[in-house]
């Protein structure tokens, strides 16, 4: 990986399309409740909305993948009709892995991606309601100028790398905690995803099996601090404190 810095806007060819994969079938074992977390509320609305009403601000989004639990696709089809109203939203099934999930989700648009209608496939955590449709944009920007593009925040407190005898300090600002959206280009990353399912391989995130299964340069935009992960009843809480201060796509 290697920083990508923002700058205006690159041009983007008409005929170009990208598909969103939302993965929305977690266990949310570690935020202590029987509720699926992206269907929590924020105020009058749920996780899940918030991203998928993003998704139909963001150009060029053409598909919206919704990853969701069996049982759950009911659900997540009614906040697709509020959060997309007019959009068609499809809905696959997650595995027991975060792989089988994102694999679930690239499935369900392979004959598109194949075919040559969609060139950029953006993956996100459903439990990230505050990604700007603007963070999209630029990570599907650097997918396209390099192969992909993730949104990283530097770490400035002490860090260490742990070896088998060995405890090795990294020096402040070298660290990045990797966020979602996290984009590709379509082909490549199909093709990586069935090589790491052959191996059985799963991954914290799809950087790590574009790394271990793909070709694909990856760039580093900036990401934002705001754009924090749901997982224990914390940071559910900062969520709601947020929300109010959360428009569509953008923060007031």
């Amino acid at each position: 990986m290697h920083p990508y810095p923002r700058g205006p806007r690159q041009e983007r060819a008409i005929d170009a399309s990208v598909a969103v994969v939302i993965l929305a079938g977690g266990s949310s074992t570690r935020l202590g409740s029987d509720q699926n977390k992206v269907y929590a509320a924020l105020g009058e609305r749920t996780v899940l909305e918030l991203s998928l009403a993003t998704c139909t601000t963001v150009t060029g989004v053409s598909t919206i993948v919704v990853v969701a639990r069996e049982d759950e696709h009911g659900m997540a089809a009614r906040i697709a009709g509020r959060a997309a109203p007019g959009r068609s939203v499809e809905l696959a099934t997650g595995g027991a892995t975060r792989l089988e999930s994102e694999l679930a989700g690239l499935e369900a648009i392979r004959s598109a991606v194949v075919g040559g209608d969609i060139d950029i496939v953006a993956i996100h955590d459903g439990a990230r309601p505050f990604a700007t449709a603007a963070l999209f944009e630029e990570v599907v920007a650097a997918a396209r100028a390099v192969g992909g593009g993730v949104p990283g925040t530097a770490k400035r407190e002490p860090a260490f790398a742990l070896g088998d005898r060995s405890v090795t300090r990294l020096e402040p600002g070298t660290v990045v905690a990797v966020q979602t959206p996290q984009a590709f280009r379509a082909v490549p990353l199909l093709t990586a995803y069935d090589r790491a399912a052959a191996a059985g391989f799963d991954a914290v995130d799809t950087a790590q099996t574009i790394e271990e299964y793909g070709e694909l340069e990856i760039a580093v935009v900036a990401g934002d601090e705001r754009n924090l992960k749901i997982t224990f009843e914390s940071d559910l809480a900062h969520a709601r404190s947020m929300a109010s201060d959360w428009a569509v796509g953008s923060w007031r």
